[in-house]
Order: structure tokens, then sequence, then C-alpha cells
């Protein structure tokens, strides 16, 4: 089974599958082409999970509908490839982490948010039956979380503003490498807690369901701040908007209607993929979706409240050391 960790979760398709995939891609973008529609380049990451979004929406053909072309490229097999070719210009957009793009911009890559389409809503703690029933229970506890990544970073500058917890002074902090581990290493009772987001939440409670979930990070947040946490987005070259009018306004429009297309037909959207190329089990995506932990809404940042949103977040992540200074309004492609 593939791996989900934050960097694969736009990761997506692999295989005869994704190849028949971006072949109907490119048919597409040829009619868009012929159609005249200002075309913009992407691509995704495989194996993975989230480009599950970019397919569906080649397949439905939200962006022809939209009145632009996003043409699909060949998938990339790193996310540090995957990003290096967004910086260097080599496509116009990218779906990633949203702080990844801001640190991009506030090192002076031309790039701007164009909408959010998961929050930290799917960012979860779970613990066993003898493990914590809340994070004031983690002191002495074993908690297996990745480390390195920026989620268990920010989890951890929450945990540390809202509720006074260092987890790296009260819990025994067990890192792991990728984002299956804790659910796994539960599973087999070597850690009292986990720290993961989905579809590594719902995997490890299907298989037991005397597993729950102690913390959620995108309440939390949401309940200290009035916002909410903005998870993975996406981003556009400023380069790119000069290929058309509303070039943004008509990529967030592309994102909005497969998001709610997709939440309106999860059962057609997950079948569309085979199972081998999904990389995980239907099942465990459609309870994760179907438990409210994982959700697809996309954000226009010409939403007064989404902008606000991505600022608020900002402004934590400074305060916190985890981005060098909050945002301004010129990370934004709408006036």
């Amino acid at each position: 089974m593939t791996t989900m960790s934050r960097r694969s979760f736009l990761e997506f398709a692999a295989g005869a599958g994704a190849a028949a995939g971006l072949g109907q891609a490119t048919l597409g973008a040829v009619a868009a082409r012929a159609a005249g529609l200002p075309e913009l380049k992407h691509t995704y990451v495989a194996p993975g999970f989230s480009a599950m979004i970019t397919l569906y929406l080649a397949a439905k053909k939200f962006d022809e509908k939209n009145g632009i072309s996003l043409k699909l490229g060949d998938p990339q097999s790193s996310l540090t490839t995957y990003y290096a070719d967004l910086v260097a210009g080599n496509v116009d957009l990218g779906m990633g982490s949203w702080d990844v793009f801001a640190s991009r911009y506030l090192a002076g890559v031309p790039l701007q948010l164009v909408c959010v389409f998961t929050t930290a809503d799917m960012i979860h703690m779970m613990a066993g039956p003898n493990g914590p029933k809340s994070v004031k229970e983690l002191a002495g506890r074993s908690l297996a979380a990745p480390v390195s990544t920026g989620t268990y970073r920010m989890v951890r500058a929450m945990l540390k503003e809202f509720h006074g917890i260092d987890l790296e002074k009260v819990a025994r902090v067990q890192n792991v490498d990728n984002m299956a581990m804790p659910g796994t290493l539960l599973l087999a009772d070597r850690a009292d807690a986990g720290l993961s987001w989905e579809p590594n939440i719902s995997r490890p409670l299907k298989a037991d369901p005397k597993l729950r979930i102690i913390y959620s990070a995108g309440a939390d947040y949401r309940a200290h701040t009035g916002h909410s946490m903005p998870y993975f987005a996406v981003a556009v070259r400023k380069d790119a908007l000069g290929k058309g009018q509303d070039i943004a306004a008509r990529i967030a429009k592309s994102f909005e209607d497969t998001c709610a297309s997709f939440m309106a037909n999860v059962d057609e959207a997950i079948a569309s993929v085979p199972e081998k190329i999904l990389g995980i089990d239907p099942d465990v995506i459609k309870l994760a979706i179907g438990s409210g932990r994982l959700a697809f809404k996309s954000v226009s940042m010409a939403d007064p409240a989404g902008r606000a949103s991505v600022l608020a977040a900002s402004e934590f992540m400074a305060r916190n050391g985890l981005l060098p200074r909050k945002l301004d309004e010129g990370f934004f492609p709408f006036g």
C-alpha cells in the first residue's frame, strides 16, 4: 500500500490508469487549443492521493467549462522536483501546502494563492483504549509523529500557544518517517498516541474501532482564532495571469466546481480511479469523507473571508517561527 504523507497528499496517479487519464486530458488540451482557450501548464506527483482532484477536474473538463485549459504534463516522481518546476516557471500552476507557497512568495518567488481546498480539519491525534483521553494526558506518554514535517511543527505551536503544552517536554515523541506509521504503531500497541492526517486517520480507525480521536487541530485552531487553518491550496505564477482575461477567477471557479462535484458524487469520483493507482482502500477514503474529517471545498481568495483566514494563519505561523513574517495582500491575485 502506498504511504500517504503530507507530501504525498497532493500526489496521485501512476501506471496504466494514470496514462489513460493523461491521454484523455491531452486530447482535451488539443481541443481547448483549437477553441482558443488560454492554456496553463501544470502536473502532479505520482503515486499519491490528491491528484485525484487534478485528474477528476481533467475528466470532467471543468477548466474548459470555465474558459481556460489546464494542460497536464508528465507526472513527477518527486515533490521536491514538483515544487522546483513551479518556482522555475516550468509550470504555471501548482497544488500543495499553502505555507510552502507562502514561504516561496516571501522569498521573492512570483507566486499568488488562488484558492484553498482543504483545511486543518483533516489533522488529528489518535489513541488506543489505554492511551491518553486528551492532549492534557500526554505527559509521560509516547506520541508517534513525523517530527520533520510542517504539520507536526504547526500542531506543536498550537498546543503551546493555546494550551501551554510543549509536546517535546511533556511527551515522549517517537519520530516516524511517514504519515502512515503513527496508525501502524497504534495498531501494534507500540505507541500511546499518534499524530497524522487523513486518510491516515481513517485507515487505522477502520482496522480497529477501539481507537479514538483525542485532538483535532482544525477545531482547536478555529476555537481559539475564529478562523479555519488552510491546508492544501492552489497557487499560480504571476506571469501566467497575463495569458487571458480573469485567469485567476477562472482557475478558482474550475477548482470550486471540481470540489463541489467530487463531494456530491463521492462514489463515482473514487470509482473512477483503480485502487492500485489510488494507493489506498477506497472505503478508507469514503470513511474519511463520511466522517467529516476530510472534505474538498474550494474557497477562492477573491472571498474576503478566505483571504482573512490565510492572513490570520500567516500571523500565527510567523508568531511561532514557522514563516519569516506574515503575508501581505500581494499574495493574492484578486484586487
